[in-house]
């Protein structure tokens, strides 16, 4: 099934039809009763409104911590997840499994993501210095993810200074805004977009990463002049984007606070799910040891993330 990408990516970069899956479908289905891109949403003043809007919510941080649980499909049992953050300089995450304590942990300080299995005896570690190159500042974007905050890649949370950094896309009547940001010219393999419900909250963030495939087409028009008929010749160039690897997240808030996200995730032709439950956040919180993976085998990535 074809989707049309071009009202929403056209601005990022000339993208106009791509083969998409599920978890693309929310955001393109969502053309068909979103208005048109109103000059009122578009210019920076207005979008600065709805950035405030949006961002008035959002807590003011140095440190911040939240427990929860997650149950996956690739997964036999629920595990527990704790998580610290310390802003622009650490995270920490744990998950603990029933019976067997910390089964893994990812830390991503200012100089490595390291992602560590312990059931194991694994890690692996990527400098951040590689990893900048394809998310230039992949601690900020973390951080507001797991605080369910809207983002700009390589910028981190959004601001009201990102007006001009994103389109608006105002659905039909109430239901909300569909929120795309621009990409740096260097990252060519992946788009994403935003869902808020009228009430200012992220309700929907789909991420995909693929390939982007240009075509030129000659046309040809006939024009009479003066002296005969002349035929002149177009090049029209399309492009098209066609994802390897999608991620979708739905965020509901219970009224007892916390949230809780569904995801979906594909990769070739295995589609992965998981529920995580959060907590409310902890403001201030401490934060909680490292860990020491002296006598750990370092691996790859692929061999990091294997249960077996």
């Amino acid at each position: 099934m074809h989707f049309n990408f071009s009202r929403i990516f056209s601005r990022i970069r000339r993208v106009a039809v791509g083969r998409m899956g599920v978890l693309a479908m929310a955001l393109c289905l969502s053309i068909a009763v979103a208005q048109p891109a109103e000059a009122s949403r578009n210019n920076d003043d207005a979008k600065s409104l709805l950035i405030d809007s949006i961002t008035s919510g959002y807590t003011t941080w140095n440190r911040a911590a939240w427990d929860g649980k997650v149950s996956c499909d690739m997964l036999p049992v629920s595990v527990s997840m704790k998580v610290a953050m310390e802003r622009g300089k650490l995270t920490l995450i744990s998950l603990r499994a029933p019976f067997l304590g910390e089964v893994a942990r990812i830390e991503v300080d200012e100089q490595n993501l390291l992602i560590v299995n312990k059931f194991k005896k694994r890690y692996y570690r990527k400098s951040m210095a590689d990893l900048g190159r394809m998310a230039p500042d992949f601690q900020s974007d973390l951080q507001a993810m797991l605080l369910g905050r809207i983002f700009i890649l390589g910028d981190g949370q959004l601001e009201r200074a990102d007006a001009a950094k994103l389109d608006i896309f105002p659905m039909g009547a109430d239901q909300g805004y569909m929120l795309v940001p621009g990409l740096p010219d260097d990252i060519e393999s992946v788009v994403y977009g935003f869902l808020v419900s009228p009430q200012y909250m992220l309700s929907r963030m789909v991420v995909a990463y693929g390939r982007q495939q240009t075509t030129t087409e000659l046309t040809a028009t006939e024009e009479v002049a003066s002296n005969g008929t002349a035929i002149e010749e177009r090049a029209a160039e399309e492009s098209s984007f066609e994802p390897l690897a999608q991620l979708q997240a739905d965020f509901a808030y219970p009224e007892k606070g916390g949230a809780r996200i569904n995801l979906e995730g594909s990769y070739g032709s295995r589609t992965y799910t998981a529920t995580v439950t959060a907590d409310k956040v902890q403001w201030g919180a401490k934060m909680f040891d490292r860990i020491d993976v002296a006598g750990y085998q370092n691996v790859s990535f692929r061999e990091v993330i294997k249960l077996k």
